[in-house]
């Protein structure tokens, strides 16, 4: 890869914090451990995508080629549960520019205030096979014909996406995704601070729940609570449309949780868990009482402050 490819690493490096957020063009440099032998360039997505399309949905956040489900696995929730706090924390600026608010501290526990990055529509993607020069192929993919256009697949972005792409990909998650790796740049929110993708990796959901709320969501550790408290706290939590997720011990992974079948109490039910694998799409599936107790880890569980739930619908002031 030349050293054309390479320059982007460089950005945060030049710049303080505060200039690399409010900078949209400054990109967080591309996670070179996961990236090899994938060759990834940006592509600007102002002709390929949209920032939404139809309406904000679990399915748009789909984990990609980073380990950073701990924080697609809450945005997930909060699109599930609460999709207008996805419009309230995002501001789509028209010009293919975007705002997204996030919240910090000097030590990364509440009370915590509000910080505003900035993106562009620029999103990584995998170099197609026989491609040397990510400028001159990005160039010629931008520049070209968009008649009838539809989506397709090699198009897609190589970390967070939407399963919707027709007739556009569908951005939001990705510049989410995006805003967050710049957001780790000078922050002690997580085991790294470089400002790029590989910074988002291995952090937990309670960095995330705290990172996207402002505060801390209550946390269900199996040394605190017995199988049957949990239970019936999740049970109460998901039932109040809260933002829930769990770490599935045996998949090494943080997931969204749903809901619960309706009939039945006790051992006799079944919780709804989806989880976006890395590499793959989401996959819902009910899981019995006894094999969700015995491998589920801690489960956290929070709602942001400015919204409320009413009729069913969540609204945010």
């Amino acid at each position: 890869m030349d050293d054309k490819d390479l320059s982007f690493q460089m950005q945060p490096l030049r710049m303080s914090q505060a200039e690399f957020w409010a900078t949209p063009s400054a990109q967080p440099p591309i996670d070179l451990e996961q990236a090899p032998p994938f060759n990834t360039c940006y592509l600007d997505y102002s002709e390929y995508g949209t920032f939404t399309l139809n309406r904000i949905s679990m399915t748009d956040a789909v984990q990609g080629h980073l380990l950073d489900c701990g924080f697609i696995s809450t945005v997930a929730a909060i699109a599930n549960t609460c999709p207008a706090y996805i419009n309230k924390i995002m501001t789509n600026k028209k010009d293919g520019t975007y705002d997204v608010k996030f919240f910090s501290s000097a030590t990364c526990s509440t009370p915590m205030s509000p910080v505003t990055i900035s993106v562009d529509s620029h999103l990584p993607i995998k170099k197609p096979a026989g491609v040397t020069d990510c400028e001159t192929w990005v160039n010629s993919v931008e520049s070209g014909p968009l008649s009838g256009f539809v989506f397709p697949p090699a198009l897609t972005p190589i970390y967070a996406h939407s399963l919707d792409v027709s007739p556009k990909q569908e951005l939001w998650s990705g510049l989410l995704e995006k805003a967050y790796a710049k957001y780790t740049y000078g922050t002690i929110c997580g085991p790294r601070n470089n400002g790029d993708y590989d910074s988002t990796e291995s952090r937990n959901a309670i960095t995330s729940f705290r990172v996207l709320f402002g505060q801390s969501p209550t946390v269900l550790d199996p040394s605190e609570f017995s199988a049957e408290e949990r239970w019936a706290q999740l049970h109460v939590a998901l039932g109040a449309r809260k933002v829930v997720v769990a770490y599935w011990k045996s998949r090494d992974h943080w997931v969204p949780l749903t809901g619960f079948t309706t009939n039945g109490s006790g051992s006799g039910q079944e919780v709804l868990v989806a989880w976006n694998q890395q590499f793959d799409s989401h996959t819902y599936k009910y899981f019995t009482f006894t094999d969700f107790m015995n491998d589920i880890g801690a489960a956290y569980y929070g709602f942001p402050q400015q919204c409320s739930i009413a009729n069913g619908i969540c609204t945010c002031d």
